[in-house]
């Protein structure tokens, strides 16, 4: 009987996440498409070195506030797929300490560990929003630097995959694949440790990442074929075997791409 309740607990959230990363893309192409009608738009949403002019702080504020839904929206639409390992377990183990109380409020802490998660993943888009609103205003006073986009590009591809190699790099990606361990670790009871046992798992995540989701950024967020592909990278590393093979695969595809994109080769990006 427990174990067959476990299973419908278990179809549900899975269906629930489901759900929602069938919305979040579904917006990100509805975003996507209202932001290539937007003229001008496409250029202060990524950090690219660029040769226009400085915004200023009103239009800042306002570039940011379009840019944070969007962001958070690609995360959700990018990433609950690669951790829905990981919000099964906690849920299973969250509602195993729960008692007798109603179904909806046993989910509840299932849901702030996915809000908390989501929430490093937003404090890291400010991050990459601030940098690259510096590269656009370093780019106004040099416009020269314009001209050497696709080396930026390149060398961020690059560094990206020899970020495949390092000690923290497999660290957080162990935490990534392990979520028995993670939990085991890490667990606290109450809706707040929830939070933040979602944003302790978000930071692993970030540490294992980062270097991917820098791609997005470099060849554009609004390139849906990069996203997808990137998607599905972090996807395959986080939950097939054969860790090691994964990750010299990766590195090659990303060191690889870093030389297209320098030599202006690279599909998707333009030179």
């Amino acid at each position: 009987m427990i174990t067959l309740r476990n299973h419908r607990a278990a179809l549900s959230v899975g269906a629930v996440l489901l759900f929602l990363t069938a919305i979040a893309w579904v917006l990100t192409l509805y975003q996507t498409a209202q932001m290539g009608a937007m003229s001008g738009m496409g250029s202060t949403m990524t950090p690219a070195i660029s040769s226009s002019s400085p915004l200023t702080d009103l239009a800042s504020v306002l570039t940011l506030a379009v840019f944070l839904p969007m962001w958070t929206t690609m995360m959700a639409a990018m990433m609950l797929p690669s951790i829905t390992p990981m919000v099964l377990l906690f849920d299973r183990v969250s509602r195993s300490k729960a008692g007798n109380i109603s179904p909806v409020l046993k989910m509840l802490p299932t849901a702030l560990f996915v809000v908390g998660y989501l929430l490093v993943w937003t404090a890291f888009g400010l991050v990459a929003f601030a940098v690259g609103t510096a590269l656009s205003a370093l780019g106004s006073h040099l416009p020269t630097l314009a001209a050497y986009r696709s080396i930026v590009i390149g060398v961020l591809l690059a560094g990206a995959g020899l970020y495949q190699f390092t000690p923290l790099k497999r660290a957080c990606l162990k935490h990534c694949r392990s979520p028995l361990d993670f939990l085991a670790h890490h667990w606290h009871t109450g809706h707040g440790a929830a939070v933040r046992l979602g944003m302790h798992h978000g930071l692993y995540c970030i540490g294992c990442c980062w270097g991917l989701m820098a791609v997005v950024f470099a060849v554009g967020l609004m390139s849906l074929p990069w996203m997808g592909l990137v998607a599905l990278v972090i996807l395959v590393e986080k939950v097939l075997p054969h860790e090691r093979w994964l990750n010299w695969g990766i590195a090659s595809l990303l060191l690889l791409a870093g030389v297209l994109a320098t030599t202006g080769h690279l599909p998707g990006v333009m030179a």
